[in-house]
This record gives structure tokens, C-alpha cells and sequence, in this order.
């Protein structure tokens, strides 16, 4: 029988309030881009992280690898984060971070851009179509609006005054820029960059985009539109025939080819959610997307478990189980409330059963295993 020991836990994934970016601060560092930056991503760390704030945890993880680490306003970066790390890649562990904020990982150029959960390439692909309508421009246009950069700010800087410089810097006019929110961002740090990137980066967090004036000399602010479609690509395992076509039939708005054992689908951000939960496998990386790790394995009635926590939110439990089945945690936001009940518990070599009922018992909650999620759900006698 398989056994899994679980120790301090990930925490639990939660959506949280929108908060400023994640503050880099040192202009001496020497960001690594192209193949460095791979090399990087594949190098293996080993790291203890116990309640360290997520924006200091991944400040200090930025400058000690000299890869670009940016953190969406939209997710919180005072969180406390719970990890542990033993000569695991750099991308994974960036991932299991996002994953305990809610988030996921993606590339923008040489930045890892970690953002809510669902968007990962979305931005990389949103700047990709900008890059596509500056192509059409008079060359004059091109080279203002894709001039590469450094990008840095002090404490505090607001978000319009960024605008402005980047406005000011790509000789263009912002016609709407009162739709930018006010807001104050901690000082950061960013390797150069390509123009429309910088400003992909920095609309990203508003749900905002932008449109160029047919003439390239002005740009009006968009939201992104909930349709927005960006592709993805997918391992396909089993019989992919059948695969393809139940994802056809769930999602018939998305663009799906397949080439070999591979499947390319162009689809919205909800679509691809889909897709991800439909499949049996992870997805591979898309373009400027990073690959979550490999899921340890489906539901094995065999496994049992040997858990030790103190004083850690239940969740995390929850969210560690979760990750070792491969599958998803759901749960409703009043339930995810209760998640963040802190609880010690110490059990050893008992079946999922019995350790789900230890965590969530004594918070009037119950579980069960649907398709490819972990439901958590009010107990039947509350």
C-alpha cells in the first residue's frame, strides 16, 4: 500500500483582495534572460519557508536567483507563506507559491508573472496581439512601441504616473486615462522590456488592455473581454479521439487541433479551466505559460497518510490532499472561511478517511470525491 507523509502543508487557496505588486528594489541585479533564465527555472533549490510573507518570501527567492519575480496586484502579498523545498526546480517551486495564492504562473519576456488562477498565458498572449497590430504600423510607430527598457519605480509610485512615463517614453496619447484606478505600488525592479510588455504588465492587474489609434499615436484603455481567446497546448493520453470529442461538446466555442499526441485549443480563460479539469494529465506549458509539477497520482483507496501540523490553517490540508490525488479542491467562499481555522493534528499511517474527517470533522464540514474534484461541503447534520 502506497503511503504519503505530509508535512507542514500548503496553504490554503483562497482568493484574496487586490494588492499592490511585489517589490523587487535592487537596480544592481543582473536579471537572467533567454537561455540563463531556463536554466535557471530548471536549477534546483532547496528552501524552509514558515509564515514568511509572500512578497518578502518571493522578493528575497527574485534576488537571490536573478530571476524577475512579479506579483499581480490583484492577489495578496501579505499571505504567510508555509513551504518546503528539497532540490526541486525553480519553476515548481514558483508554482506551489501560486498555488498558495491563488494563482498561477506564466512568462511575460524574461518576468515571471504570477496571476490569478486561469490566466496563465493569457498576458503573453494579450501582448502578442498588441505586437500583431503594431506590426501594421509605419516603422516609425514600431520602433516607439517596441523599444525595449529597464522598468523600475520607487515606493508608492502610482500606477497612472507609470502610464504617463510609459505614454511619454512610447510617443503615444492615452485618450481615457481616468480609467486607470488610483492606486499605490511598492518600489520594483524589472529587466528590460519591450514597450507594448511593460504596459501589458501594467494594465494586466486592472483587467485592462489597451487599443492603438489606427495612426499609432494614441491608445484608448479596454477591459479584456471575458472572451478574450489565447492558446494553450495539452498532452493528450488514452484515447484521445475520445478526449477531443467530449472537450468539443463542453466547450464548443474554443478552437481545438490536434497534432499527434498533442492538443492546441484557442479559448477563453473559463474554457480552458475546462479544459485542464477534463483532462486526465497536467497541461504542458503553452506559450509564456510555466507547467504546474506533475500531479503524484489519482485516488488510491490503498494510500494512507502520516501528517503532522501545528497551529496551520485546515485548509492546507485540504489543498496538500488535493495536490497529492491530482485533482481539484472546491469548495464555497462561506466554506473556504472556515478553512482558515487553524488546527494542530497529528495522526499516523491512517487512510484518507480517517484524516479528512480529523481535519474537517471538528469544523462541521464533510468531503467526497467528484470526477476530478475534492468537494468540501457543510456536514449533512449541521
Amino acid at each position: 500500500m502506497g503511503r504519503v507523509r505530509l508535512g507542514c502543508c500548503l496553504a490554503l487557496w483562497l482568493g484574496v483582495a487586490a494588492s499592490p505588486a511585489l517589490s523587487q528594489g535592487d537596480e544592481a541585479i543582473a536579471w537572467k534572460t533567454g537561455p540563463a533564465l531556463e536554466r535557471e527555472l530548471a536549477a534546483p533549490l532547496s528552501l524552509t519557508w514558515h509564515e514568511r510573507e509572500a512578497r518578502a518570501a518571493l522578493g528575497s527567492l527574485s534576488r537571490s536567483t536573478g530571476v524577475a519575480i512579479f506579483l499581480d496586484r490583484r492577489l495578496d502579498p501579505s499571505r504567510p507563506l508555509q513551504l518546503t523545498a528539497q532540490q526541486e526546480p525553480l519553476r515548481t517551486v514558483v508554482v506551489r507559491v501560486a498555488e498558495q495564492l491563488a494563482g498561477s504562473v506564466s512568462l511575460v519576456g524574461p518576468v515571471v508573472y504570477i496571476s490569478p488562477q486561469g490566466t496563465a498565458g493569457m498576458h503573453a498572449a494579450l501582448a502578442g496581439k498588441q505586437r500583431q497590430a503594431i506590426g501594421s504600423l509605419g516603422r516609425e510607430a514600431q520602433l516607439r512601441l517596441l523599444r525595449t527598457g529597464p522598468w523600475q519605480w520607487e515606493e508608492l509610485t502610482e500606477p497612472r504616473t507609470l502610464l504617463a512615463a510609459l505614454a511619454d517614453e512610447g510617443g503615444v496619447r492615452v485618450v481615457n486615462p481616468e480609467l486607470l484606478p488610483h492606486d499605490l505600488w511598492p518600489a520594483a525592479s524589472l529587466p528590460a522590456l519591450p514597450w507594448v510588455e511593460r504596459m501589458t504588465l501594467l494594465l494586466a492587474g486592472f483587467d485592462l488592455s489597451f487599443e492603438l489609434s489606427p495612426d499609432g499615436q494614441a491608445i484608448r484603455l479596454v477591459p479584456i473581454p471575458a472572451n478574450f481567446a489565447f492558446e494553450r497546448v495539452y498532452p493528450l493520453a488514452g484515447d484521445g479521439a475520445a478526449q477531443v470529442s467530449k472537450l468539443r461538446g463542453l466547450v464548443p466555442a474554443a478552437k481545438i487541433a490536434v497534432n499527434g499526441r498533442q492538443l492546441r485549443a484557442t479559448a477563453s480563460v473559463a474554457d480552458h479551466q475546462q479544459i485542464a479539469r477534463a483532462l486526465t494529465d497536467e497541461p504542458a506549458p503553452a506559450e509564456g505559460a510555466i507547467s504546474p509539477p506533475a500531479a503524484a497520482g489519482k485516488l488510491d483507496p490503498g494510500k494512507r497518510y502520516t501528517v503532522t501540523v501545528q497551529n496551520q490553517p485546515a485548509g492546507s490540508i485540504v489543498a496538500t490532499v488535493a495536490r497529492q490525488l491530482g485533482i481539484e479542491a472546491r469548495y464555497e467562499r462561506a466554506i473556504g472561511a472556515r478553512l482558515t481555522t487553524k488546527i494542530s493534528l497529528s495522526v499516523q499511517d491512517v487512510p484518507l478517511g480517517e484524516l479528512m474527517e480529523k481535519t474537517l470533522g471538528p469544523l462541521g464540514l464533510a468531503w467526497r470525491i467528484d470526477g476530478e474534484e475534492l468537494v468540501i461541503e457543510r456536514a449533512a447534520n449541521e
